[in-house]
Parts: C-alpha cells; structure tokens; sequence
C-alpha cells in the first residue's frame, strides 16, 4: 500500500506547479555580505520590511520526527542548514525531499543553490533546468540559473534568464540589481543604470542598488551623481568599506584627492588588510601633492571604479 504522506504531499506539489506558486522555495538568493537593519537614506520614505521568522533547528528537527514522510519539512531544513553554509547537510535534505516527491520543483531550486555554492555548477544548472521544466513560471529557477550562467561566463543565456525571471516577477529588487552588475561587467552602463534605478525604486532601502547605481554612473563620467549615490550606500550601510572605496575613486575622478584620501582611510578602518584602499590612497596623497605645488595632474586615465558587487 502506498504511503499516504507521498500521495499527498505529491499532489500539494503538482498544484503548486500548476499555480506558479514558490511556497517552499528561497527567496534570499543574492550576492552579498550586505545584511539588512540599516537606517533609511533620508528624504526616503523607509519600507518597513519584517524579517522573517525562521524556526529553529530543534523546531525541524521535532517536525521531522513527528512525521518523518513529509517532503516540505526536509526541504524546510535544507533552507536553515543552507542559510548557515552547512551545505553538506542541506543538500542531503533537498536529497530526501526529492527522493518523497521526485517532482518538488522548489527542491530542485534550492538544491541547485547548494551546487552553486560549492561551485558545481554543471549540477546546479541540471537542478535548475529540472525545476524550470516541472514549473515554467518559476522565476526564483530563472533567477538562480542566470546567477550561474554569470559566474562562469555563460552571459547570453544569463540575460535571457535574467529577463524572463523579471517577467515573472517583477516586483523583485534583487533581480534588477544582479542584471545590473551582468550589464557593468559587459560595459552596458547606461542600461546597468537603468535597472538599478528600477531596484532603487522598488526597494529605495536597498544598499547594493545605490551602490551599483553609483558605479554605472562614474562608468560614464557623472561623478558628482555617483558620489550621491555612494554616498546614500554609505548612510544605509556605514560598515561597508567597499562603498567608501567606490566613492574615493569617484572623488579621485572630480579631482577631490583631499575626500579621496578620507574616503581611502575610512575603508581601511574598516579593513585594515584592504590593500587596494591602501595603494589608491597613496596615489591620491601623490596627486594632492602635485596639485598643490601647482603642478598639472593628469587626469585622463579615471580610476576603476569597483563592480557593485560579486555575482
């Protein structure tokens, strides 16, 4: 006789399928170290996010045990044990979710996050593709895949994903941001700007878009714009020494060497290992130097400006 639990637990999943509903699915896929409870940027009307409320490892640990044929529970504690880098441990319990309802599509997603991690790509793309073929209009599957076409330069197919993971959801923040960074890598900075203008709008509390935002704009020569914009990713998130380090190259290409500099030695308070901070700050002081003996400094070559942030 078969399991009842499998029986259910298979049609909830189908009609979810159906539905285009993610329910079990991760939602937190971005890449960053950037967490959240920053202050609003003034003159910003704040959104007021709740985080969530995750239930603790004993908590799943006792909904396994109380019934152990229940595929969203595993699937449940692969998303606690992922979100604390125990990916061993997670894509085990993906493992088990897909073994009870071998078409749980959110699993393959979040499962194929775990290979992404550990830089199995070839996996994680597998996973995805068998998430995206179980619900077509899973656009977490979209988004997740594009990331990883973008890691190992697979850039067309990752705009496609991109695009479609929008259409499917586009009120996503996230999704704009990270189509953004594709676009700076390949030069598109004019359309990078646009998305992260579209990231800003949906979520105005959000560091890495007005980081990004600043770095489309010094890309093409609006640095007084994207000192702004650094400068409101500084008020959100004033630990982040990669935003100072961005809005000091900003003010070496306006030909503020002198905020340049405090720039610099705000990141390396930050990190004091940032050699890069380090090494653009003695090139400032130097161009301080010449600028105030009064000799000319040239000013052709703008200092690189930093991605917005590792796909």
């Amino acid at each position: 006789m078969q399991n009842p639990h499998k029986i259910s637990g298979l049609m909830i999943v189908l009609s979810l399928a159906l539905a285009g509903c993610q329910t079990d699915g991760d939602d937190e896929l971005v890449a960053s170290n950037i967490t959240g409870g920053a202050p609003a940027v003034p003159g910003i009307a704040p959104i007021v996010v709740e985080k969530p409320k995750y239930p603790s490892l004993q908590q799943l640990n006792r909904d396994i045990q109380a019934d152990p044929s229940a595929p969203s529970r595993y699937n449940s504690r692969g998303l606690h044990y992922k979100r604390w880098n125990q990916l061993t441990n997670a894509r085990r319990d993906f493992d088990k979710a897909i073994s009870l309802v071998p078409n749980y599509f959110q699993a393959y997603r979040n499962r194929g996050d775990v290979y992404q991690k550990q830089r199995k790509f070839d996996l994680a793309l597998k996973d995805y593709n068998k998430a995206i073929s179980l619900n077509p209009q899973y656009g977490d599957a979209f988004h997740s895949r594009a990331l990883t076409h973008s890691k190992i330069g697979n850039n067309e197919p990752a705009l496609s994903d991109f695009n479609k993971a929008i259409k499917l959801k586009p009120a996503d923040f996230q999704i704009y941001h990270n189509l953004a960074v594709l676009l700076s890598r390949q030069g598109q900075f004019k359309n990078a700007q646009v998305n992260e203008e579209k990231a800003i709008t949906l979520n105005p509390n959000y560091a890495l878009a007005h980081n990004g935002l600043g770095v489309a704009l010094a890309r093409n020569g609006n640095f007084p714009k994207s000192i702004t914009s650094f400068s409101n990713a500084i008020k959100l998130q004033p630990k982040w020494a990669l935003a100072y380090l961005n809005r000091g190259k900003a003010y070496e290409g306006n030909r503020r060497y002198d905020l340049a500099i405090a720039d610099y030695n705000q990141a390396l308070v930050i990190n004091p290992a940032y050699e890069v901070a380090r090494k653009n700050r003695s090139r400032a002081e130097t161009k301080l130097t010449l600028l105030n003996e009064r000799v000319p400094v040239s000013n052709d070559v703008v200092p690189d400006i930093y991605e917005p942030t590792k796909l």
